[in-house]
């Protein structure tokens, strides 16, 4: 799965359309950034709630622009493409584990999608109680852990990870400054 993707090339290349977008112009702290990724679970649990897990990206391109990737699929890039970011400004490398070291008590199949999304939810919570005691070192590991979830629930759904992340970040590329009007 993500094993195939340059992280450091990735992360690069998301870090400079971050900037081009505006998304550095204002500090974020650590928790914001877990917020955001909370943020991006919701949307995933929302796209299978109204469409399974069908690709709803328009079939039209238009010469100017990329289509925008939808679906629940393109929800999962977000919460990738938040992680290598968060990675990015909070730990200054990309300590990303392959997928397959997610520890085995990670691996237990969830119930259902949202229950999938909920432990991220936890595992983002871990992160910043972590964050505020100091603790670096188990920062990197609850984000790992995040990522190998991440990867694993895309695996146990179906969803083509590598495809879906190199989709949201070339469609990310076309987008304007401070797209949406958002505060970060």
């Amino acid at each position: 799965m993500t094993a195939d993707l340059d992280m450091t090339a990735l992360a690069a290349e998301i870090d400079a359309i971050n900037r081009k977008l505006g998304f550095r112009d204002r500090e974020v702290t650590f928790d914001e950034a877990m917020e955001l990724l909370v943020t991006e679970t919701s949307e995933v649990t929302d796209a299978w709630r109204l469409n399974g897990f069908t690709d709803m990206t328009a079939h039209q391109r238009h010469e100017w622009q990329l289509p925008k990737p939808q679906g629940a699929g393109s929800e999962f890039a977000d919460i990738a493409i938040r992680l290598i970011d968060d990675c990015t400004i909070f730990l200054a490398d990309i300590p990303l584990l392959p997928e397959d070291m997610l520890p085995e008590r990670l691996r237990e199949k969830p119930s259902s999608l949202p229950a999938a999304m909920f432990q991220i939810v936890k595992t983002a919570v871990r992160a910043s109680d972590r964050y505020e005691e100091g603790r670096m070192d188990a920062v990197r590991r609850e984000l790992n852990t995040a990522w190998g979830q991440v990867c694993w629930y895309a695996e146990l759904f179906g969803i083509d990870l590598n495809r879906e992340i190199l989709r949201k970040v070339a469609y990310n590329a076309t987008r304007p400054h401070m797209h949406g009007g958002k505060r970060m």
